[in-house]
């Protein structure tokens, strides 16, 4: 039986939830972070993770 093309709305909320939980934990290391390296590297993380949040936002 072929698999729909509706996304699981749950499994996409529990997805787009736990990006979010991603987004404020990197929030709050970056506030921590002293080394600008380290800052720059979260930073890129951040930006990979709302780019993935957007493309679920999107999606529906």
């Amino acid at each position: 039986m072929p698999q729909t093309l509706q996304p699981n709305t749950s499994e996409t909320f529990a997805i787009k939830k736990e990006i979010e939980s991603q987004l404020l934990n990197l929030d709050i290391k970056i506030k921590k972070e002293v080394l600008i390296s380290d800052v720059v590297g979260l930073l890129s993380e951040k930006r990979q993770l709302q780019e993935l949040l957007n493309q679920y936002n999107n999606e529906n």
